[in-house]
C-alpha cells in the first residue's frame, strides 16, 4: 500500500437478451474496463516511478436453437485491448486484437448418451512496441535501451467430439476428442480425454481420469511468440457424502512441455507435477459449515536436460473457512490459507560494471535454492442483505490479513547485491460498501 500512488478503473457493462419464437435464442454481453495505476516499483538495484494503463473492450454473443433433441449454438467473442507499461528504462506498448467463433451440437440420443461436437475458429494478433533495455541489471532511465516493434499473428481451427455414456447405474464413461484442423503449415496435434465413474453406493464414487492437452502461450513482454504446449494429466477422485458431511480426496500427476519463458531469463522446457489433496466439508447448527482442505505438492522442472526444484513444491497447502450465514441476520466468513514460501533463484555475488554504473549480478546455478518464509493469511468478511419493496441493499466489509502477517514477495538487493531485504504482500487492509439495486 505505501507503494500506491494513484489507482483507478471505469467499467461499464451491457447484457441483452432476447426469444426469437419459441426455440431460437439470442444473447449479448458488452462490457469496457480502462485502468490506471501508479505507483513505487523496485528491481535489482533500481526504485523508482511505474505506470500502467490498460483498455480494453470484448463482446460475447450467443445463439441457440433448441430442436426435440437437441441444443445448436453459434457463439462469436471479440477482445480488443491496449496496455501501456513504463519503469525506468523499460517502454512498452501492447495492442491485442481476438476474433473467437464456433459453431456446436449438443444431441441428446438416448435417455443414458448425450453426444457433442462442433467447430471453431480463433484468430489472435498482438503487436509490441517497446524499449527495451540493453543490460537488464541497469534500469535507470538513463541506461541504455534499444527500440523493439514486433507484430505477431496466430490463427487456427478446431473440430472435437464429446459424449457421456451412463452405461449403468453404477458406471459413466464420458469421453472427447479436440483435433486442430490443418492450416498455414502449422504443427498438427490431437487432444484427448478420458474418464470414468463408478459409484460404490448413493455416498460414495470414484472416478479416473486421464487426457492429453494442447494450448498456445499468449505473447507478452517476455516472450514473443506463441509457443505451442502440451499437458498429459492423469487423477483418481475419491468422493463421500453422508447428510452433512462431504468427503473427497484426489491425487494426480501432470507432465507439461513446450518452451515457457519466464521473467527469471531462462526457458523451462518441462514440468513435472504430483499432488494429493483431502477436502472435508461439514454443516452444523443449521447456520454453519466449516471446510478444511490440504494438499501436498511435489513439482520439478527441466531448463537443458536438467532437472530442479519447481516453485511450487509444497509440503502442505492448508485452506480453511468458518462460515455463519443466516438470511434473517447477517453472513460471516473466516478465511486462512496457509504455504511455504515459494522457492527463488538468489544472487551470491556482483561485479561492478563500468560502462552502465551499475553491479552485474551473479545468480545461483543451483536454480531455486533458497525460499522465502512461510505464507499465512486470515480475512474476516461480513455482509447483510436488505430487501425493500422495489429496491434492494447489500452492505459488506472485509478485513484482509487480520493479523497483519509479513509475508515476503520478492527479494530486494541493495546497490553491490551484499545485503538483501523483501517486499511484503498486502498488510492489513479494510474495506467496506454497499450495492444498491433497482427492481421495477
Amino acid at each position: 500500500m505505501p507503494n500506491i500512488k494513484e489507482f483507478s478503473t471505469k467499467d461499464a457493462g451491457l447484457n441483452f437478451h432476447t426469444w426469437v419464437g419459441k426455440r431460437l435464442e439470442f444473447n449479448s454481453f458488452t462490457y469496457f474496463i480502462n485502468e490506471k495505476f501508479k505507483g513505487i516499483n523496485d528491481a535489482f538495484t533500481y526504485k523508482g516511478e511505474i505506470n500502467t494503463k490498460n483498455k480494453r473492450v470484448f463482446t460475447v454473443n450467443n445463439l441457440n436453437y433448441y430442436t426435440n433433441k437437441g441444443l445448436l449454438s453459434i457463439n462469436m467473442g471479440v477482445n480488443t485491448s491496449r496496455s501501456v507499461f513504463g519503469f525506468g528504462n523499460i517502454e512498452s506498448q501492447n495492442r491485442i486484437n481476438q476474433l473467437y467463433t464456433s459453431v456446436n451440437y449438443r444431441w441428446f440420443v438416448l435417455e443414458n448418451f448425450n453426444l457433442q461436437f462442433g467447430v471453431s475458429y480463433d484468430n489472435s494478433r498482438n503487436k509490441f512496441n517497446d524499449r527495451i533495455p540493453i543490460y537488464f541489471y541497469a534500469l535507470s532511465p538513463d541506461s541504455p535501451n534499444y527500440k523493439s516493434d514486433t507484430a505477431l499473428s496466430n490463427y487456427f481451427s478446431e473440430a472435437y467430439v464429446y459424449s457421456t455414456w451412463d452405461i449403468s447405474k453404477k458406471w459413466t464413461l464420458t469421453s472427447g476428442v479436440r483435433s486442430k484442423i490443418p492450416t498455414n503449415n502449422q504443427k498438427n496435434y490431437l487432444s484427448a480425454q478420458l474418464g470414468l465413474k463408478f459409484r460404490l453406493s448413493n455416498k460414495q464414487s470414484l472416478l479416473l481420469s486421464g487426457g492429453r492437452y494442447h494450448n498456445y502461450v499468449t505473447p507478452d513482454f517476455y516472450s514473443r511468440a506463441y509457443n505451442l504446449l502440451s499437458s498429459n494429466q492423469m487423477a483418481l477422485d475419491y468422493s463421500y457424502q453422508r447428510s452433512n458431511t462431504l468427503l473427497k480426496a484426489a491425487t494426480y500427476f501432470k507432465n507439461e512441455t513446450g518452451e515457457q519463458t519466464t521473467d527469471l531469463f531462462f526457458v523451462i522446457d518441462k514440468t513435472n507435477t504430483f499432488g494429493i489433496e483431502l477436502f472435508l466439508q461439514q454443516d452444523f447448527y443449521k447456520y454453519f459449515r466449516f471446510t478444511f482442505s490440504n494438499s501436498f505438492i511435489r513439482q520439478s522442472i527441466e531448463i537443458d536436460n536438467k532437472k530442479y526444484r519447481g516453485q511450487k513444491d509444497f509440503n502442505y497447502l492448508i485452506k480453511t473457512t468458518l462460515q455463519y450465514n443466516n438470511p434473517k441476520l447477517y453472513s460471516l466468513a473466516l478465511f486462512y490459507i496457509g504455504r511455504p514460501g515459494t522457492s527463488f533463484n538468489p544472487v551470491i555475488g556482483s561485479t561492478f560494471d563500468d560502462k552502465t554504473g551499475f553491479y552485474k549480478p551473479n545468480f545461483s546455478s543451483d536454480l531455486f535454492s533458497l525460499q522465502y518464509k512461510s505464507y499465512n493469511r486470515l480475512d474476516l468478511n461480513l455482509s447483510k442483505y436488505i430487501r425493500f419493496k422495489k429496491t434492494t441493499l447489500v452492505v459488506f466489509a472485509s478485513i484482509n490479513n487480520i493479523l497483519n502477517f509479513k509475508n515476503e514477495r520478492k527479494v530486494l538487493y541493495n546497490v553491490d547485491y551484499s545485503a538483501k531485504h523483501f517486499d511484503y504482500f498486502q498488510f492489513r487492509t479494510i474495506y467496506f460498501g454497499a450495492v444498491w439495486e433497482l427492481n421495477y
